[in-house]
Order: structure tokens, then C-alpha cells, then sequence
């Protein structure tokens, strides 16, 4: 049984003088001890997506449709009791910068002990600081007694994202929710962070939900995926079959921009998705994707284009989507025209 599912999961921002929705009817399932990875450009409705879930959107975007269920339990609307009882006991989340997620005039010490009081009901001050030094210790922080005295301006970019990781890590969750949890940081410190995760998931069993907008990086990290474009779910698919045989135009694109070795010895500039994603407060008719697709016919710009299943784990939405292949979808350099061998 999936640990987290969506159904159909609509986000809306309700500004005064429009309405659109951000996360428009994703359906996606995460079993336990299971990381999957969710990935597309930047403004797809990710961030959105994981912040549905634990229920801490910003204002003015409320759930307007579909279901969260938890665990089996329906999660859409939760109490404010079963908020509680869940949000950072059973449900983690790492936010994308780590920096604005501590406080700045506290302590590294401070905010551990302090989560450790509240979500873990660690009261006498010495367990909680013991705790919170085996916490920083777990995470590969070095000389974690020290660092608890640390405020976050004091912290390396991956340092401070390992005390995030800590943070998270209080009430032992069954479910982590990474929002680009290293998007800000070098790559040595991103493969660290990534191992890091790998390793405590194996640990501690965690189902993880991974939003990031390197395939690169979930190719590390995810056994499936999801493919986001305009708010929609575009493709899904183990982590394999979508780097072999990827049925959609947009995963290709992403694919293609992957920088290579040989690519960079060749002095070969890397392909581009032509344009740029649609504001979501004014979607194109037909499959989103249309306006910059080499693949598009005029069926795709009519109607909607649902997900169609291609096998278990396995779907895309493209009316096309048994043409799809590298060689047929084609995206040029940045400078230069779209072409496409149809």
C-alpha cells in the first residue's frame, strides 16, 4: 500500500483579480521506504506539490480538488489536532534554502533542542543536548558539540543544509519531503548531501519524495519518477526505462540538456527547449507543452491530453507518445532554430 498518494490534487492561488491553479490535477503514490523523485523546470508546480502535502502553502493558495490521503487516512483537510500529530513526527520536509529555513539569531543548539522539546517531548535539558549532538553527528557534521553554539551565519552552505537535515530527522519520519535540497550547493557538497540522504533513508527506513530540477541528481537518488510541466504530471516511470525510452517531448528535452564529457570536449553547445514554460494564469489550449514541442500536430493543440498508461509505473501524456525517441525528438542548440526529424 502507497505511504502518500494524490488523487487528482488541485492547488489554487486565489489572488483578488484572477484565479489559477497551480498544481493542476496531479495524481502521483510514494510506498514505504520508497524515494521517488519529482522533476521539471523551474515554476512546473513542485515545490507546490510537496507543500500540499504537509499543508503549508503560502497565502492565498488553498487545496481546491482531489485528495492527499496518508498512510490510508485522508489527509485533504486535516484537523488541526492530526496536523499537528503528523507534521514533523511522521512528515518531514527539507526546504530548498537551507538558510532562510534556521533562524538567524538562534542557535544551531537552540533550534534542536527546542524542535527536540516540542516534537520529540524531550524535556530534561541534558538528553535534549545529547540528543542534539548524536543528531549533527549523525548527519556528518564535525565536531558537533562546537557547532552547537554556531549561529546559521557561521555555516558553510552544506553545513547548514546538514543541520536542516537534523531538524528533520527529530521525529524520526516515515515520510521526508526534499524540496532541491541541493540546488544551492557546489557539486562535491551536492554528492555528499545526496549520500547523505541515501544513506539515512536505508537507516531509518524513510519513504522520501524528492523535488529536484537535475535528473542528474535523481538518477542518484530515486527508483521512480514523475515528470512535471505548467502544473501538470506529464510522465511517470521507473528511473531506467525514463533515461532508455523516455515517452514524452518535454523528458527528452530535459535529457538532452544534461552537459556530457564528450559533449564539452567536442565544444558542442547543449541543446534548449525552445521558449519558455506558459504562465499558468493563461495555460495554452491542448497539451501545455504544444507551444514548444517539434513533435506537435494539430490534434495536440485542441483538446486536453489525459495521462494514458503504457505499463505499471509506466505513462505519458502525449497523443504521440510511440514516436518518442531521441532521435526523433530534436531540440537545437540555444542560438539556434527547432528542428525535428518526423
Amino acid at each position: 500500500m502507497a505511504l502518500v498518494e494524490l488523487e487528482r490534487l488541485v492547488t489554487r492561488f486565489e489572488l483578488s483579480h484572477r484565479a489559477f491553479n497551480v498544481v493542476d490535477g496531479v495524481s502521483l503514490t510514494v510506498g514505504a521506504g520508497e524515494t521517488v523523485g519529482l522533476v521539471g523546470e523551474s515554476g512546473s508546480g513542485k515545490s507546490l506539490t510537496l507543500r500540499s502535502i504537509v499543508h503549508a502553502l503560502p497565502p492565498k493558495a488553498v487545496i481546491a480538488g482531489g485528495r492527499i490521503s496518508y498512510d490510508g487516512r485522508d489527509f485533504t483537510r486535516p484537523s488541526r489536532r492530526l496536523l499537528r500529530s503528523l507534521r514533523g513526527h511522521e512528515i518531514a520536509m527539507i526546504f530548498q534554502d537551507p538558510t532562510s529555513a534556521l533562524n538567524p539569531v538562534l542557535t544551531v543548539g537552540d533550534q534542536l533542542m527546542e524542535t527536540l522539546r516540542q516534537t520529540a517531548g524531550v524535556r530534561r535539558t541534558r538528553d535534549r543536548e545529547r540528543r542534539a549532538v548524536e543528531l549533527l553527528r549523525l548527519v556528518g557534521v564535525p565536531e558537533p558539540d562546537r557547532r552547537l553554539q554556531s549561529y546559521p551565519h557561521e555555516l558553510s552552505g552544506g553545513m547548514a543544509q546538514r543541520v536542516v537535515i537534523a531538524l528533520a530527522l527529530v521525529g524520526e519520519p516515515r515520510l521526508l519531503l526534499a524540496d532541491e535540497p541541493t540546488s544551492a550547493l557546489d557539486v562535491t557538497v551536492q554528492a555528499q548531501i545526496l549520500q547523505l540522504l541515501v544513506d539515512l533513508q536505508q537507516r531509518f527506513e524513510m519513504s522520501v519524495l524528492l523535488v529536484s530540477h537535475d535528473l542528474g541528481v535523481v538518477a542518484q537518488t530515486c527508483r521512480r519518477v514523475y515528470v512535471m510541466y505548467a502544473g501538470e504530471v506529464v510522465e511517470e516511470a521507473n528511473v531506467s526505462e525514463l533515461f532508455e525510452s523516455p515517452r514524452h517531448p518535454y523528458t527528452v528535452g530535459l535529457l538532452a540538456s544534461i552537459p556530457s564529457i564528450a559533449e564539452a570536449r567536442r565544444s558542442e553547445r547543449l541543446p534548449a527547449i525552445p521558449g519558455a514554460p506558459p504562465d499558468l494564469a493563461a495555460v495554452p489550449s491542448g497539451c501545455r507543452f504544444h507551444p514548444r514541442c517539434p513533435l506537435a500536430i494539430d490534434e495536440c493543440r485542441v483538446g486536453a491530453v489525459p495521462l494514458q498508461e503504457l505499463g505499471k509505473h509506466r505513462a505519458a501524456a502525449c497523443l504521440r507518445h510511440e514516436l518518442v525517441t531521441r532521435e526523433r525528438v530534436v531540440f537545437a542548440a540555444a542560438a539556434d532554430t527547432v528542428g525535428a526529424a518526423q
